[in-house]
C-alpha cells in the first residue's frame, strides 16, 4: 500500500543509513543463526547484537571485524561492510550533530531518516506536523515551550528546524500527512500566524506528490493516538519503520521478532503491523482530498475574519 521506488540513501551523505544498511546486512550473513548463538559465537551479548542489527548502536570495526570472522564472511563482503562501517562512523561530520544536544537519539534517526524515505505517513494529534509548519508558527511553539532566558536555545531550535525542512523539500518524499480538524482551529501565536499556516496547508492539498488529510472532529479514533510517522524506503534494502512519539518519549518498530514463535504457538501480529492497521484506520476516517481542501479554508476563512 505505502511502497514507491526510489533510489537507496547514500550511505556515504547519511550515517544512519549507513548504521541501518550495516545492520540489514549483518542480519542477511546471520542466516539460520538464533540471535543468541550469532552474539555467544561472536563473544558478546544478544542484546548488543540486536542493536548492531536495528542500527541503534554505531558499529565499532572491531566488534563488526569478530561477527565477520564469526559469519566466515568472504573478502568482498568484508570489504563492502567495512566501507559502511566507516561511513556511520562519519556522524561527527553530519549536519546534525551540531543540534545533538537538542534532539535524543530517537528524533535525530527520524529526521536523518526523513530525507532517505520513499515515502513518509504522518499523524499528528494536537498541532501542524512539524515539517509542514510554517516559520511563525513553529517559533511560537518553541516560544510556547521555553523559558526567556532560553533565548540561545530557541534560536538553534529554528535554526535545526529550518534546515530539516529546507532538506526535506529539497527532494521530498511521497508524503501523506494527518491532522486533527481540531488543530486547525487550535492558536498557535496570532491570528496571522494561523491565516499563514493555513495559506501553507492550502497550498500543499495542490502540490504533486503531498496529501494533506484532515481528520474530523467527530471522529474519536484518532485522538488514542499522539503522534506516528511511518517510512517506507521503497527499494532500497533500508527496512521501513514506525517512529511512535508520546510525552514521554518515543519508540520504534519493524517488522515482526527475529525468532519464530515456539510449536504450538500462533504467530502474533507484530507492534509494527498494529500501527501499520491503525494509520490504514487513519486513512479511512479521514477525508478525501477536495474535502481536506475544503475543510483547510474554512479554517482560513475563520482566522482570516479575526484579522
Amino acid at each position: 500500500m505505502y511502497a514507491f521506488p526510489r533510489p537507496a540513501a547514500d550511505p556515504a551523505r547519511n550515517p544512519t543509513a549507513a548504521m541501518m544498511l550495516v545492520g540489514v546486512q549483518l542480519k542477511t550473513l546471520r542466516g539460520s543463526l538464533t540471535l543468541a548463538a550469532a552474539a555467544r559465537k561472536a563473544g558478546f551479548s544478544a542484546a548488543k547484537l540486536s542493536r548492531l542489527e536495528n542500527g541503534l548502536q554505531a558499529p565499532k570495526p572491531a566488534d563488526i571485524a569478530k561477527l565477520l570472522r564469526a559469519y566466515r564472511a568472504g573478502r568482498e563482503v568484508a570489504a563492502a561492510i567495512g566501507e559502511l562501517v566507516e561511513y556511520a562512523r562519519a556522524a561527527r561530520s553530519h549536519w546534525l550533530y551540531a543540534f545533538r544536544d537538542l534532539v535524543d537519539g530517537d528524533v535525530h534517526r527520524l529526521i536523518a531518516l526523513e530525507t532517505a524515505a520513499a515515502l513518509l505517513v504522518t499523524y499528528e494529534a494536537k498541532i501542524v506536523p512539524g515539517l509542514i509548519q510554517t516559520p511563525a508558527y513553529y517559533r511560537a511553539l518553541f516560544e510556547a515551550e521555553l523559558r526567556p532566558r532560553q533565548a540561545d536555545e530557541l534560536a538553534r531550535r529554528i535554526a535545526l528546524r529550518e534546515r530539516r525542512q529546507e532538506l526535506f523539500f529539497e527532494n521530498p518524499a511521497r508524503c501523506v500527512f494527518y491532522l486533527e480538524e481540531s488543530s486547525l482551529y487550535r492558536q498557535v501565536g496570532s491570528p496571522r500566524v494561523m491565516v499563514e499556516q493555513l495559506q501553507r496547508l492550502y497550498a500543499l492539498t495542490c502540490r504533486k506528490g503531498f496529501g494533506i488529510r484532515v481528520i474530523g472532529m467527530d471522529h474519536l479514533f484518532a485522538s488514542s493516538i499522539c503522534s506516528l510517522t511511518h517510512l517506507d524506503f521503497g527499494s532500497s534494502d533500508l527496512r521501513e519503520l514506525i517512529y511512535n512519539e508520546t510525552l514521554t518519549g518515543g519508540e520504534y518498530f519493524t517488522h515482526g521478532p527475529d525468532e519464530p514463535p515456539a510449536r504450538g504457538q500462533r504467530l502474533k501480529l507484530s507492534e509494527m503491523e498494529q500501527y501499520k492497521e491503525q494509520l490504514l484506520r487513519l486513512m479511512q476516517i479521514s477525508a478525501g482530498r477536495l474535502d481536506s481542501r475544503s475543510r483547510i479554508l474554512r479554517a482560513l476563512q475563520h482566522w482570516q475574519r479575526r484579522l
